[in-house]
């Protein structure tokens, strides 16, 4: 994300996406009744009889309605009705629209007024431009899956079969082509970081062939490989890598990797009953009033079904220092904490 301006006295920010990241994020921030601007073009009917319709570039000004984050086709569409527009003949004021946000594009969005963690999420959006992206492989003989680690949470991309199935192991031709075949999508992928982990030798075996077969060489002149050992394979082994803090070992910020670990102490204390948590709307606003709040911890789903008092949390957090955190729902930390009612927090000393 670039934030290319701001003006918060007139509560506006010109903000351009460069990666599907950050349209993500856009959805995240950008909201009902927010004017949003932007470049469009709109079919426009000819004026004379069998002329055909001719596409115009135009600049619009929409009052929001809804905004829509289509992964599969990458795309963000900001719905909402026409408040201004040039050029202006050809503008039908209060007409429904849509605005389809594109990277490289620049938007400016004004709202009634930013809130310090929608300004904090863009920051850390712009931010994470700076931090490189993760590809992961948790593998055994069996199999070997790929998935990439992005702002929101894992996504799987493709699994490469492995020289034993079943009860079977295949002949050592089928050893060398699985390892070869690792080797082509590592060195294929546009990531510079790659985490190769599992239970077993197979992953110390692929590190001793790449060596042997000087790939190895061929890999680090361009990406860093790690290998991590794990007690488990395919999604359970990916959670594992998030939890243990393996990830964070690798690229230190990524805000997944830290969500995942604050979940972890959460469900730690819950089990110790120490005092030291607190979950529930009530319960951890009352734990804010008393300036008990180390981190706070809601999911985006908490925020869009409860803003008043999921808003309310985070301005008593600003406003006693503690570190809000907003997890995604959509991957297993949010999940987790919308497990727990949506929304925790640790505590600094106990309230009770």
């Amino acid at each position: 994300m670039k934030i290319a301006r701001v003006n918060m006295k007139e509560q506006e920010m010109t903000l351009v996406p460069q990666v599907l990241d950050d349209l993500w994020h856009l959805e995240k921030v950008i909201e009902k009744g927010d004017l949003v601007s932007g470049s469009t073009d709109r079919k426009i009917k000819g004026k004379e009889e069998g002329e055909k319709a001719k596409r115009i570039a135009m600049n619009l000004q929409i009052r929001v309605q809804n905004v829509e984050f289509q992964r599969h086709s990458e795309s963000l569409r900001i719905n909402g009705t026409i408040e201004y527009g040039s050029p202006a003949e050809l503008v039908e004021l209060h007409a429904f629209h849509s605005l389809e946000a594109e990277l490289g594009k620049p938007l400016r969005v004004k709202k009634e007024q930013w809130k310090a963690y929608q300004v904090d999420r863009l920051r850390k959006a712009e931010q994470s431009m700076k931090k490189p992206k993760v590809l992961l492989c948790v593998l055994d003989d069996e199999q070997a899956d790929f998935a990439e680690l992005s702002d929101y949470g894992l996504q799987e991309k493709f699994r490469v079969q492995g020289f034993k199935t079943g009860k079977r192991m295949h002949g050592e031709g089928s050893v060398e082509k699985y390892y070869q075949e690792l080797f082509e999508k590592i060195k294929e992928s546009p990531l510079k970081k790659t985490v190769v982990a599992g239970p077993g030798f197979t992953k110390n075996n692929l590190q001793k062939w790449l060596e042997k077969t000087h790939k190895m060489e061929q890999l680090q002149r361009e990406k860093t490989l790690v290998f991590e050992s794990l007690n488990s394979t395919g999604t359970t082994g990916m959670h594992e890598l998030l939890t243990q803090g393996i990830i964070e070992r690798t690229i230190h910020e990524m805000e997944i990797a830290k969500d995942a670990k604050l979940i972890e102490k959460i469900l730690e204390e819950l089990g110790k009953n120490r005092g030291l948590i607190a979950y529930g709307i009530q319960d951890v606003r009352e734990a804010l009033e008393m300036g008990a709040v180390e981190e706070l911890l809601l999911t985006d789903k908490l925020l869009a079904e409860n803003k008043k008092e999921a808003e309310a949390l985070l301005d008593l957090a600003e406003s006693t220092h503690a570190n809000a955190h907003i997890l995604a729902s959509e991957h297993d930390p949010g999940k987790q904490l919308d497990g727990l009612s949506g929304v925790g927090a640790l505590l600094r000393f106990k309230i009770r």
